[in-house]
């Protein structure tokens, strides 16, 4: 039932299977439906952060049997928000209400929001009606995005530990500046504001951030990515990390179709198109791995008989 839900198979000296083994020691019995509460409450104070999340799993698979109750939900405690104009707050917790986005998606951007909202009490205290926002009041909230620091603007500070004060990195920077395009085409589009601009054109990222986001490539040695081409091609039943209890994590399709997604979707557009002369030659005699040549397998065979100008070294995102 828990694998599918998602979880991942429970093996001989799981987190779930030591937690289950310890409370059936603690009450008795090897049966699920004599597990009581007391003991099962016992077990979070006790456990580390594995057993805790191994309690849990176990208390909400008992409550699909029909054993018990489900576990409680996390409890939040938030304090009232400080230096924000509370007419901005009433419209950021409106939107918020009636988004339809993931709960966590909505609470994440309504805390954006907020932040923005400390920043448009200094800087622009007449906006706190997004109706009342203009072209130049846009762009004042992008310079200051884009300036932002960490910790600039937030309620709390005792999570950011010593991260307060640096610049705030470029993906962070375009999580603000996407929430405030969705947040006012939002509003626009319910007909709770006015249209007097574009929101995807007033809010889109700056290139100099666009710039800083994204793969940093490393150029791979040839012998290296000789090898990890060839292993890729070439994966097998027993290349698979084993469970305990003899199983895989993951079907060895699937592996394989991630490996060759990896091994051939960060190449240039032109290697795509035309392997380079080194690795056609690879492909079509065979590689020279841990001492032993081993025939070319019919996906090196087909890259073999392509053939093209490209000379050079593969660029290939690496992790």
């Amino acid at each position: 039932m828990l694998v599918g839900w998602g979880y991942a198979p429970a093996g001989k000296g799981s987190a779930l299977a030591r937690v289950l083994s310890g409370v059936m020691l603690l009450q008795g019995s090897p049966r699920l439906e004599d597990l009581s509460p007391e003991n099962l409450a016992g077990l979070v104070a006790r456990e580390s952060h594995e057993g805790r999340s191994a309690v849990h799993q176990l208390r909400r698979g008992l409550a699909a049997l029909g054993l018990g109750e489900p576990p409680p939900g996390r409890s939040v405690v938030t304090g009232p928000e400080q230096g924000i104009n509370p007419e901005w707050e009433r419209w950021v917790r409106r939107w918020e209400t009636t988004s339809t986005l993931t709960p966590l998606t909505r609470k994440n951007n309504a805390g954006r929001l907020l932040r923005l909202g400390r920043w448009l009490r200094t800087a622009h205290p007449e906006a706190t009606d997004p109706a009342t926002w203009t072209r130049e009041i846009c762009a004042d909230a992008v310079a200051a995005i884009d300036r932002m620091r960490v910790g600039e603007y937030a309620q709390r500070h005792d999570c950011l530990g010593d991260r307060v004060g640096r610049p705030l990195q470029a993906p962070s920077k375009e999580k603000y500046l996407t929430t405030l395009s969705r947040f006012f085409h939002d509003c626009q589009d319910w007909g709770w504001v006015p249209i007097r601009f574009n929101p995807l054109r007033v809010f889109a990222t700056p290139r100099s951030i666009r710039a800083a986001i994204g793969p940093n490539p490393r150029v791979l040695a040839d012998d290296l990515w000789a090898k990890l081409l060839w292993a890729g091609l070439r994966l097998e039943e027993q290349d698979l990390l084993e469970l305990n209890d003899g199983g895989r994590y993951y079907p060895l399709a699937l592996v394989r179709a991630l490996a060759l997604t990896w091994l051939f979707s960060g190449l240039r557009g032109n290697e795509n198109r035309s392997p380079p002369r080194w690795l056609r030659a690879l492909a079509a005699s065979g590689a020279q791995v841990n001492g032993r040549k081993r025939a070319a397998s019919g996906s090196s065979r087909l890259l073999a008989g392509r053939t093209g100008p490209q000379d050079g070294h593969v660029v290939h995102q690496a992790g």
